[in-house]
């Protein structure tokens, strides 16, 4: 793999990506890492972060463990650029398991950056990974909130409904008046989102809708997308043959406001409220 292409697979991985310099070889800032865990840590000191969740942004200049990768190596003394993800958490200090490292870029892409915010920088990927995955993004107005029909003729049928589990979703459907299409096919006016109005930990962060939200929305086909747990779910349910085409949107950053500061909005090149133009 050549050395761009490397960076650009790690970089995909990596939530956290800093230059560092290696301070210190078998060795660890925290004292909740065991001796025996010390074989493959070391310490190194952040010299600039590139991209990373906010958790990290103010550790420049400070020394954080490392886990290095089996295999990997490195020397004290050595400043490369770091792919990490977390791993520990301490009161002074962090620990980060490396998925690798390459040799400090040089020139252009060195001055990009420095002058790029480290924490924006990774909510833009990641809005841009969501855009990709998704099968409609689109901006508009929720106009009403209601049972699925296969669940309202349930209720209809009482006796005959099984007692909820303890992790039911409680579907609930949410019709959307698009004002525009961003990606996916144009022209429609409506689109059907089947949200879980459960507050049940393995729903609790899932977008719950309700009549006169407006924003952006990022969706997925029900029938082919979104994770697997929601698909078992209707599956369970007898929904993934329910009549008319719904999707939903179960991660936290599937619906966006308007006049929300957002990367998403900025991967779309949208306007605050798309609705006003």
């Amino acid at each position: 793999m050549a050395g761009s292409s490397k960076a650009e697979e790690l970089e995909r991985q990596a939530r956290f990506v800093f230059i560092g310099t290696v301070r210190r070889l078998k060795a660890a800032t925290m004292p909740e890492i065991k001796k025996s865990e010390r074989e493959r840590t070391v310490v190194v000191r952040v010299d600039q972060i590139i991209q990373t969740p906010p958790l990290y942004k103010n550790r420049t200049g400070q020394e954080i463990t490392v886990q290095l990768k089996k295999g990997e190596r490195v020397r004290v003394g050595q400043q490369a650029q770091f792919y990490t993800n977390g791993w520990l958490v301490g009161n002074e200090s962090v620990a980060v398991t490396s998925l690798g490292h390459v040799a400090v870029p040089k020139g252009g892409a060195a001055l990009r950056a420095a002058t790029l915010d480290p924490v924006r920088s990774l909510a833009f990927r990641d809005a841009r990974a969501r855009v990709d995955d998704a099968d409609i993004v689109c901006s508009g107005t929720v106009k009403s909130v209601q049972l699925p029909q296969g669940e309202s003729r349930s209720l209809a049928a009482a006796p005959s409904v099984p007692p909820l589990s303890e992790h039911d979703p409680m579907w609930q459907e949410a019709v959307v008046e698009v004002n525009d299409v961003h990606k996916g096919p144009q022209g429609r006016k409506d689109v059907v989102i089947r949200f879980p109005s459960s507050k049940d930990r393995m729903w609790a962060d899932a977008p719950k809708f309700r009549p006169g939200q407006s924003g952006f929305f990022v969706l997925h086909r029900a029938a082919s997308g979104g994770a697997p747990h929601e698909r078992a779910a209707l599956l369970s349910h007898g929904e993934e043959s329910a009549e008319g085409e719904y999707y939903t949107a179960l991660h936290p950053e599937d619906f966006q406001p308007f006049g929300r500061e957002s990367a998403l909005r900025e991967v779309l090149g949208a306007p605050e409220d798309p609705g006003e133009n």
